[in-house]
Formats: structure tokens, sequence, C-alpha cells
């Protein structure tokens, strides 16, 4: 089986698990996740708005289901909404690697308050372009708040990976990695 490793520079300053800024995934040597799909744009198109959301992200184990903004609108933040990560690939059109991050807490933009209870086998769902784009959520694992997240991915699945911060360590932050099934 063929891997694809991807780093995901994620810088989080967290005070009591609040993010202040995120950089995107970046991709390991030659390979890249910013794969090049004719007609597929994460950035809003210039006849949207602001408002405009691209895609839905579902959890039904933790029954969140929300809209996720175009990649440079200033509503796509952590400090807003669920952040969809720049570098994420759009499911439909060859194989794509989504990243979402948002916060844990008790703040109203804490909209990962309780994606510590999701475990092996629970499905998330991803509604775009009048598709739904189901995952199985394979693992987890915990890393340190050094800005880096690195990600081994199978290269020829579909993934997805949700990011926050663990409440009982500061310096570290969860990520849930799931396939399309």
């Amino acid at each position: 089986m063929k891997k694809i490793l991807i780093l995901i520079l994620v810088l989080l300053s967290f005070s009591g698990c609040t993010a202040k800024k995120q950089v995107p995934i970046v991709a390991h040597k030659n390979i890249s996740v910013n794969n090049d799909y004719k007609n597929v744009s994460l950035a809003k198109k210039k006849e949207t708005n602001e408002e405009k959301i691209l895609l839905t992200l579902e959890i039904p184990k933790i029954n969140l289901k929300r809209g996720i903004y175009y990649i440079d609108s200033e509503k796509n933040s952590v400090d807003y909404n669920i952040e969809l990560l720049k570098e994420s690939t759009l499911p439909g059109s060859g194989v794509s690697h989504l990243f979402f991050a948002a916060h844990r807490g008790n703040s109203k933009v804490s909209f990962f308050e309780n994606l510590n209870k999701l475990e092996e086998g629970d499905i998330v769902r991803v509604y775009y372009n009048n598709n739904i784009f189901s995952y199985k959520i394979s693992h987890s694992f915990i890393t340190d708040k050094d800005g880096t997240i690195s990600v081994s991915l199978d290269e020829q699945k579909d993934s997805i990976g949700l990011i926050t911060c663990v409440k009982e360590k500061k310096d570290k932050q969860i990520v849930y990695i799931g396939y399309k099934i």
C-alpha cells in the first residue's frame, strides 16, 4: 500500500485552548496536497459573497452539522466557525484530503467541544456539490502543539482530518483521521 506523508503546519497559540492562528497544510518533499483539479476551487467565486457556504460538515456522533465557508472568506476561521484549512482538496474529482480545525472549550465558537467522543468506526459526512461524502474514522492521535502535525495517509484514498486542542493538556492537540467509505 503506497502511503504519502503530509506535514501539516498548524501553529496553534492557545490560551485556555483558544486558537489564535493557523498555518496551512504543506506537503512533504515533492508530494503536493494542492492537486490541480480543473474547475474545482476552494476560493469563493467572484459572484459569491462572504456569506456563501462551500460545503457542510456533519458529525452525527456529536450532533454537529455546520456550514463551512469558502477558503478565502473572513468567516473561514476558527475564531468564527470550523475552519477548512486552505491546502485541503475537495471531494469528487480525484483523491481528496480535507482538513478541518475548530476550538474546544465553552465559547460560542467551540464547535469541536465534543470531538473527544469520536471513536474508530464513527462516521463523518461532507455535503458538497449536491453529493454526500461519508468517511469512517480510522484512528486518532495526540501530538505536541509545536506548529506541525505529520500525518501518513493512503494516497489512493480520500481522507478527512479533524484537529482540535486537548483540554487537559494545553501543549497537546488531537487529530482524527478518516477515510471515505
